[in-house]
């Protein structure tokens, strides 16, 4: 007949050690001397009430991370938006000014020439009637200093909102000048800012008279540049041309990536994105 196993005694002192020395670990900072007890059961009693309300807290900690933060994280308002999302708040007073969208209804008192200016481009893109940096204020880093030696339509410094067409100047659309250049205009719009624009990737491709560049999944319109560095005559696009007046790397990069996703070269040839600067304006 076997032999009964013997039952191993279960030491409660030994069971309940892990416990002791983990409240002790949670009130490690507070000395004996400093918790007002008469005698070591009743002091470790107290270090047992702050280690339970330890637990609770970091449980409470843990349900307001997973409950709390993950789902205002994942339904935060959305920021990026298409022309066609702009077009189809007709509750909203949006416009898009230099890929950005804006909610112009604050703006109605402030602006310059009153209400009338600024609805009579929401829903739309308004980047027409906000003239660009004259190319000789750009900085330094940015320009080819050879393409502007005798070279006056390179050298002026006056603001022209050069997109308007003939109709919109026989509209009395007025050209902002007050507000020169992409980071002018964001300064002076911020406070209004809704989102970014974000441009529809087939849309692009199928238009052969837009030019882009994509550099960190943002798209710069480089066709005006384009344009004026083709051949009178042949039209081909030429690189030494006298208003490529872009420094020569971000000159070659533009060419080169032309329509395309430029970003992998673009981190091969600069150290930073300071050069971006140069493409916003």
């Amino acid at each position: 007949k076997a032999k009964p196993m013997p039952k191993k005694e279960v030491d409660n002192n030994k069971r309940a050690m892990w416990w002791y020395n983990f409240s002790r670990c949670v009130t490690c900072c507070v000395p004996n001397g400093c918790i007002k007890k008469e005698d070591a059961e009743a002091k470790q009693a107290w270090r047992e009430k702050v280690a339970i309300c330890f637990c609770v807290f970091l449980a409470s900690s843990f349900f307001v991370g997973i409950f709390g933060f993950i789902p205002v994280l994942l339904c935060r308002e959305r920021t990026v938006y298409t022309l066609e999302n702009v077009r189809e708040r007709t509750n909203e007073e949006w416009i898009v000014v230099n890929g950005y969208v804006y909610d112009v209804g604050g703006l109605f008192d402030r602006h310059p020439t009153g209400p009338a200016g600024v609805e009579a481009f929401l829903h739309d893109d308004a980047s027409r009637m906000f003239p660009r940096m004259p190319k000789a204020l750009l900085p330094d880093r940015c320009l080819n200093k050879a393409k502007f030696e005798d070279n006056p339509a390179l050298q002026t410094t006056n603001p022209t909102c050069d997109d308007l067409t003939a109709e919109d100047l026989k509209n009395g659309l007025p050209c902002h000048i007050f507000v020169t250049g992409v980071n002018a205009t964001a300064k002076y719009m911020g406070e209004f800012e809704k989102g970014v624009l974000a441009h529809d990737g087939a849309v692009l491709l199928d238009n052969p008279f837009t030019f882009w560049v994509s550099i960190h999944d943002r798209v710069y319109n480089v066709t005006e540049y384009v344009n004026d560095i083709r051949n009178s005559q042949t039209k081909q696009i030429e690189k030494d041309h006298e208003m490529a007046y872009l420094e020569p790397t971000l000159n070659n990069l533009v060419i080169n990536k032309l329509n395309e996703d430029a970003t992998e070269l673009f981190l091969s040839v600069y150290p930073d994105d300071s050069v971006l600067a140069c493409m916003d304006e």
